[in-house]
């Protein structure tokens, strides 16, 4: 028998320390990449909200009642919002290039066929200026199959304080 395994949700938890090394200097961590907030929904649920509601046109309460019904935890609708004006500014500049390309060298070209005839076709650039949701879904898989983050520490080079700095620094650990 085929069957789709149980869904669940992949919570990763990211901690930044601090340390203070022998010259007084404060090493602290950095969040990776992406991470923005204390609690936040993950590349890969965010693109297949986006991929929901976009291409499949399915409204901001079904998506939530599908991730809900899925994993047992309620989704926000308005990361599903916040998460589309991402998604977008990424796919201008490849709009924009399409663009650029058929205003250069037209929309359509003859080629030539196996036996001899010509064929007119049009430039994969104008199904991409064109069809908006094949775009948005190639996005969707990229911006959605990156790995996981992991999270890392960061040491920053050392920037000696003055012994003022060190002291401001200290009274405010206490």
């Amino acid at each position: 028998m085929f069957d789709l395994p149980q869904p669940r949700l992949w919570v990763e938890e990211h901690q930044v320390m601090a340390h203070q090394c022998a010259s007084g200097c404060v090493q602290t961590g950095q969040f990776p990449a992406g991470v923005d907030a204390p609690v936040q929904y993950g590349p890969r649920i965010q693109a297949q909200s986006v991929l929901l509601n976009v291409d499949y046109r399915v409204p901001f309460a079904k998506v939530k009642q599908f991730w809900t019904d899925l994993t047992g935890y309620a989704y926000n609708p308005a990361t599903l919002i916040s998460t589309q004006p991402t998604l977008q500014a990424q796919l201008m500049p490849v709009e924009a290039t399409a663009r650029q390309f058929i205003f250069e060298h037209g929309s359509i070209y003859e080629s030539p066929t196996k036996d001899g005839g010509r064929i007119v076709r049009a430039y994969p650039q104008v199904n991409i200026a064109s069809d908006a949701f094949k775009r948005v879904r190639a996005m969707l898989i990229e911006f959605g199959a990156t790995p996981a983050v992991r999270s890392k520490v960061n040491a920053l080079p050392c920037q000696h304080l003055s012994k003022l700095d060190l002291i401001k620094q200290r009274r405010e650990r206490f």
